[in-house]
């Protein structure tokens, strides 16, 4: 069967419970290609959790995870490393390996040359500007450094079209040790891989980074969604105030119209 190219990623009402705890309440939302899709939400909310079930890292205990048409979790490992890429909020490897060597683990699935491989790993790092760090011992490097290298290593195991059905990009938390420029940078590269056929999952907890980048946002709350929409619709004041307990006033952006959400 082929895939359904106007879906990636369809999580169906998924439940995860721990004891009494529930985690996450039948949680639904889609991702398409061609989207960036924002999950939002206090610390505590469910998203972490949703990442791990998503990313087959955790099993749901109601509702499925369906990926290009199929379950997760059915797809054979080797196809879906050509389709999707995950990063998580944090990445450990603790081997003193170049920068360009950790990049390069990335293009382990894929079937290419070797030359070709030395491409997209030279093409990765200039996206995400680190190419100056290439030579550089990975161990060495800063926390903003590494995740801008885990991010070009990911990038660059999807970098082609070359998979069963269209690729799917998970960014937990991309953001969270970057400076504002290169938070900027990193965001604008996930708005690109979108315009490139790719479906685009982000955790964010920036409101207003969420709402200048994301298409859609996917308010999460006490492991329920709250709230679905485009920035205009789930940034108002009566929304976060009922759901982050924060005072806001919202006002449009200068130049590009997004909401800008401001402390009260």
């Amino acid at each position: 069967m082929e895939p359904n190219v106007s879906i990636s990623l369809d999580v169906q009402g998924v439940s995860v419970r721990r004891g009494e705890h529930l985690l996450l309440d039948n949680v639904s939302f889609t991702a398409k290609p061609g989207e960036v899709v924002a999950l939002l939400g206090p610390n505590g909310a469910g998203k972490s959790t949703l990442f791990k079930v998503v990313t087959d890292g955790m099993s749901a205990d109601d509702g499925q995870v369906i990926f290009n048409d199929k379950p997760v979790n059915s797809w054979d490992l080797g196809e879906r490393a050509l389709m999707l890429g995950i990063l998580p909020q944090s990445s450990s490897l603790n081997f003193p390996f170049s920068v360009s060597e950790v990049v390069l683990l990335g293009r382990s699935p894929c079937r290419s040359s070797r030359e070709e491989n030395a491409k997209v790993v030279e093409k990765a790092l200039e996206l995400v500007d680190a190419t100056h760090l290439k030579e550089r011992d990975y161990t060495t490097l800063s926390g903003g450094e590494k995740q801008r290298v885990h991010l070009a290593r990911v990038l660059a195991q999807i970098w082609d079209e070359s998979g069963p059905g269209p690729r799917l990009l998970l960014l937990d938390e991309p953001t969270s040790a970057l400076d504002p420029a290169h938070q900027h940078q990193t965001l604008r590269i996930a708005k690109e891989f979108a315009r490139n056929n790719v479906a685009v999952v982000v955790i964010l907890h920036d409101l207003n980074l969420a709402s200048q980048y994301a298409d859609r946002l996917v308010m999460l709350c006490e492991g329920k969604v709250r709230a679905e929409g485009t920035s205009h619709e789930v940034l108002t004041p009566e929304l976060l105030k009922q759901l982050l307990d924060i005072d806001v006033c919202i006002i449009p952006h200068p130049v590009n119209g997004y909401p800008l959400v401001v402390a009260a």
